[in-house]
């Protein structure tokens, strides 16, 4: 559970940092001409550790410890970074594409990422200590649809990233399916 506590307080220190900075954002956010011409390849992942309101860390932050815990610890750590990097840069260059913004940030592409490797995982691999709370699959699902919907912007919630949304819960499912086919693989017999 340490990595889980270290990517939720460098999220909250990079959050509270950025608030009311518009040239550190600049830096930190998706720009695909930096990345491109000078390289700027952390910009693929930096914009999952921005949040532009308390209430959206808050609720990023919550789910982060429910399931960043929950991997880490049956997992490890290392699996719960490649999960992170993956759905995370994933997340945010499927958000670019679908709707060519860069300003866009949050951890949620990657909590989606976290849940869809976990759900398939449990589904798959067969092996124990990897258990989600019940409802929990029905409940994000509802929240992937209902923001989806553009009811939750229409409230004034915000622009919601729902590209990253849907591309970290698809790359996360993909990655848990694998990992769960070579965990479950037999042995090789030995010559």
């Amino acid at each position: 559970m340490t990595l889980t506590l270290a990517i939720i307080a460098l999220t909250c220190v990079v959050s509270f940092v950025a608030f009311g900075r518009p040239a550190l954002v600049q830096q930190l956010i998706l720009w695909p001409p930096a990345i491109a011409r000078r390289g700027e390849y952390w910009r693929l992942l930096t914009p999952v550790f921005l949040h532009f309101g308390v209430l959206h860390l808050a609720f990023n932050s919550l789910w982060l410890w429910e399931l960043g815990r929950r991997i880490e610890r049956a997992r490890g750590h290392l699996t719960l970074l490649a999960l992170l990097a993956l759905t995370g840069a994933g997340g945010n260059i499927a958000q670019y594409l679908f709707d060519g913004g860069v300003m866009f940030g949050g951890m949620s592409g990657v909590i989606y990422g976290l849940l869809g490797y976990a759900w398939v995982w449990n589904r798959v691999s067969g092996a124990p200590g990897l258990v989600l709370p019940p409802g929990l699959m029905a409940v994000m699902l509802g929240w992937l649809v209902l923001c989806m919907s553009g009811l939750v912007e229409a409230i004034g919630f915000g622009a919601i990233a729902n590209a990253a949304h849907g591309a970290g819960l698809a790359l996360g499912a993909l990655l848990g399916l694998g990992a769960a086919l070579l965990y479950s693989r037999p042995p090789e017999p030995e010559p």
